[in-house]
């Protein structure tokens, strides 16, 4: 086939081109190449110019060059493929555009390109592994003015809020949505403080993924400025922290376990020093009356059963101290399964407790329960308000029956929306106290009562503190001498959703 070559003016064009190009017939005789197709093939266009390209580099036939070509011939339509050439290995783009004699061939070497990418994208692979081991994700939050108006993130923050990578277009309100609900409002108003006063934020919240698993996450961002002094954006890390909140929380827990173990050993420890060791010593001073008395064989009946009536009495005494004690004790290990139960029942079950025992009568009771059904321990909270109750009972007022007010509400210790904990109150119209001896009230064998009976042993309030400390919750008291007492406890519930936790007490929360 008889070739003509390219006109000077295009030939020019073409040589001012970083691609080489190379115009073919259809039988892929080179019609055409430029220097920088030249370059890149190693003929020169002369070389090139006439022959097959099959038979100037021999090499390329066989190859996906070839391929296309018949494709492209064929069927008419341009393609776009890599093809990797010559024995360095380089890599290039090549473009097919048939045309009506034949085809053009766009050349381009990526060599460097596609070693910067593959560069890139290891370096991209092990951030993301060392994000992952860390469970440490980025983030972009891009701002205009007060607004954010799109969201990036890493691939581990998608693999923290369990959604996979690319599967859903990522977008703030999308991401607001995978908040805790009772958290959403905290984090949305420190999100726009953050904007607005271009400040750094940190955060510490619950995600919702998908799947409903709760998660806890940790949350840093700075602002990102222009050279115009502008925001752009909050850019920052988040940190899966589920389990460093559950191992702390775990730490609280068993630290105030052990305080209160300690402050109940000394407690115990002054228990025998002194409630013990008194009616011993009067138990002692009686058998050795009696045994004096036998000894002299000079008492009558009388006084025979008037000292056996005080030996027995004494001795009652210290098996209630005993008794007491070991209740007491077991109340750091006693529970029982969970269960769903209302503050009705509960005050029922108590008061047939009373009813059983060696109580009083039971006083009269005023429910206001704001709580509704809950998960509880049953036995435990039988036994608290059982306690609580008896108590009430035993420091009535001379002058009135008892009446005691009880209480429930579920509230957010935190001030926030996730209303997880309980409240609940006792509040009687006993002889009262000083509310300045508010924390000894609840130590063993204590008694405040400024009037009345108060014949208990002085035990049972500091069971309700040992039992309520032990669901995690904490107990105080208030009270007036004359008017009565209250006594208010602070429980959290168990979760309602499988992997949940709730909120720490208001000196914690957000600390950890």
């Amino acid at each position: 086939m008889p070739t003509e070559r390219t006109p000077e003016p295009i030939s020019a064009l073409l040589d001012s081109l970083n691609d080489g190009i190379l115009i073919l017939a259809a039988d892929a005789t080179v019609l055409g190449a430029n220097s920088a197709a030249s370059t890149l093939l190693g003929p020169s266009p002369d070389d090139l110019l006439g022959r097959t390209l099959w038979s100037a580099l021999p090499e390329l036939r066989g190859s996906r060059l070839a391929a296309e070509l018949d494709r492209a011939r064929l069927e008419g339509g341009p393609s776009s493929f890599s093809l990797c050439y010559g024995e360095d290995g380089r890599q290039f783009s090549v473009r097919i555009h048939p045309h009506m004699d034949g085809m053009a061939v766009q050349l381009r070497d990526i060599t460097h390109e596609r070693a910067v990418a593959e560069r890139i994208e290891r370096s991209e692979a092990m951030l993301a592994t060392a994000q992952k081991i860390a469970g440490l994700g980025a983030w972009r939050l891009g701002v205009v003015a007060t607004a954010a108006i799109d969201l990036s993130w890493s691939q581990e923050t998608y693999r923290i809020h369990g959604i996979a990578l690319g599967s859903v277009a990522i977008e703030p309100e999308m991401a607001a949505k995978l908040v805790h609900p009772s958290d959403r409002r905290r984090v949305r108003v420190a999100t726009a403080a953050a904007i607005t006063r271009r400040q750094a934020i940190d955060l510490r919240y619950r995600i919702v993924r998908p799947d409903g698993d709760v998660r806890r996450v940790h949350v840093l961002g700075m602002p990102e400025i222009d050279g115009d002094g502008q925001m752009t954006a909050l850019r920052g890390s988040i940190q899966d922290d589920t389990e460093g909140h559950q191992l702390r929380s775990a730490l609280r827990r068993d630290q105030a376990r052990l305080a209160a173990c300690e402050r109940d050993l000394q407690q115990i420890r002054t228990i025998a020093a002194h409630d013990l060791r008194e009616p011993l010593r009067k138990l002692q001073v009686l058998s050795d009356l009696f045994a004096e008395r036998v000894m002299q064989a000079r008492f009558d009946r009388n006084e025979a059963v008037d000292i056996a009536a005080r030996i027995a009495s004494t001795s009652g005494r210290i098996q209630r101290l005993i008794d007491d004690l070991q209740q007491f004790v077991a109340a750091s290990t006693q529970s029982g399964a969970l269960a769903s139960v209302t503050i009705e029942t509960l005050i029922e079950a108590a008061l047939e407790r009373l009813r059983g025992g060696h109580a009083p009568t039971p006083p009269q009771i005023i429910l206001e329960d704001h709580a509704g059904p809950f998960q509880g321990d049953r036995r435990l909270l039988e036994t608290v308000l059982a306690n609580l109750l008896e108590n009430s009972v035993q420091c009535r007022h001379p002058d009135r029956e008892p009446v005691v007010v009880v209480a429930a509400e579920r509230f957010a210790p935190d001030g926030g929306e996730d209303d997880g904990w309980l409240r609940l109150s006792c509040r009687d119209n006993g002889c009262g106290f000083d509310s300045r001896f508010a924390e000894r009230i609840f130590d063993p064998f204590e008694q405040l009562a400024a009037t009345g009976s108060a014949s208990g042993s002085g035990m049972g309030l500091a069971l309700v503190r040992r039992i309520v400390e032990r669901l995690g919750g904490s107990v105080s008291a208030e009270g007036e001498i004359g008017v009565g007492a209250t006594i208010r406890i602070d429980i959290p519930l168990p979760p309602d959703v499988i992997g949940e936790s709730r909120p720490e007490r208001p000196d914690t929360a957000g600390t950890d």
